[in-house]
C-alpha cells in the first residue's frame, strides 16, 4: 500500500491512525498522521514536524499516534544552595515554560534564599498512599474487617506486588467513624510518582478483601 493509498484510507476512517504503524516506518507513520489531521481539521502544522527527537525511541512507549513534537522555551535559574541528605551543594534549575517573567521571579527566589544561607531540606516521609472506605453492616463487622487485615499483611502486599515490579506496599493504617473503615495504603514506588501504579495495587488489595469479607461493602478508592 503506498503512502498516498494510506493517506486516503486514514482522511475516509478506513484505517485507524494506529494501524499504520505496522504497515510503514516509523517516521513515515508519523508524517501521514500528520499530513491526515491537517486535511481533516484544515491548519497547517509545519512547525511540530521540525524536532529532534528519535521518533522510534518514544512511540510504543511514551506516546501514540505520534504526529510531530512541540518545542517550549528553555530557561535556567539559580544557583540555589541547598543542604539536604542526599543533595548538598549549588544546583541550577532548568525551567521549561511560555510563561513571561517566571524565570526571573525563581532566579531571585534562589538569590534570595542563597544569600540566607541556603535551603535546609529533610525528607521525612516517603511514599504514596491511598485510602479506600469500606463500610460494614454494625460494629461488630467493623472490629472483624480491622482483625482481617492485622492478620492478612503479607496476603495484601503479595496482592499489591502481583501488579507492579517497581513498588511494593509499605504500611497499613485503619481509621474508623461508625461503620466506615478507612484502611490507609503506604506504598514505596522508587523512583515514580505512581499514582496509578498504587491505585491499581490498591484496587487488587480491594478486591481481595471483598472476596473474603463478604459482609463488607467498598465505598471508595
Amino acid at each position: 500500500m503506498s503512502n498516498d493509498e494510506i493517506l486516503n484510507r486514514l482522511l475516509s476512517h478506513k484505517l485507524r491512525f494506529y494501524e499504520i504503524d505496522n504497515t510503514v516506518g516509523v517516521s513515515e507513520a508519523v508524517a501521514l498522521r500528520r499530513r491526515a489531521i491537517e486535511k481533516l481539521a484544515g491548519v497547517r502544522l509545519q512547525h511540530i514536524s521540525r524536532f529532534s527527537i528519535d521518533a522510534s525511541s518514544v512511540v510504543g512507549r511514551n506516546i501514540e499516534n505520534m504526529i510531530g513534537a512541540v518545542q517550549v522555551p528553555l530557561g535556567i535559574a539559580g544557583p540555589i544552595h541547598v543542604k539536604g541528605e542526599y543533595a548538598n551543594g549549588d544546583y541550577y534549575l532548568p525551567l521549561a515554560t511560555t510563561e513571561g517573567a517566571l524565570v526571573a521571579s525563581v532566579n531571585r527566589g534562589c538569590t534570595v534564599i542563597k544569600e540566607g544561607g541556603g535551603a535546609v531540606v529533610r525528607i521525612l516521609k516517603d511514599e504514596m498512599t491511598r485510602a479506600p472506605v469500606f463500610v460494614c453492616e454494625n460494629i461488630e463487622g467493623v472490629v472483624k474487617l480491622i482483625g482481617w487485615v492485622k492478620s492478612n499483611i503479607d496476603r495484601m502486599r503479595n496482592a499489591a506486588a502481583a501488579t507492579t515490579s517497581h513498588g511494593n506496599l509499605l504500611g497499613i493504617e485503619h481509621f474508623v467513624t461508625g461503620r466506615n473503615v478507612w484502611l490507609r495504603f503506604s506504598f514505596d514506588t522508587k523512583d515514580a510518582m505512581g499514582m496509578n501504579m498504587v491505585t491499581i495495587a490498591t484496587d487488587a488489595i480491594c478486591n481481595l478483601i471483598l472476596a473474603e469479607n463478604t459482609d463488607v461493602k467498598l465505598v471508595s478508592v
